[in-house]
């Protein structure tokens, strides 16, 4: 459930970082 949470906040900063032109959520992710 952990690994699946992680995973779903990943595709947010993901998601988050590719409409934004800045990408803080992206550095946070790595």
């Amino acid at each position: 459930m952990e690994v699946r949470q992680e995973a779903r906040m990943a595709i947010v900063a993901f998601h988050i970082g590719w409409r934004i032109p800045y990408r803080p959520a992206l550095v946070a992710v790595v």
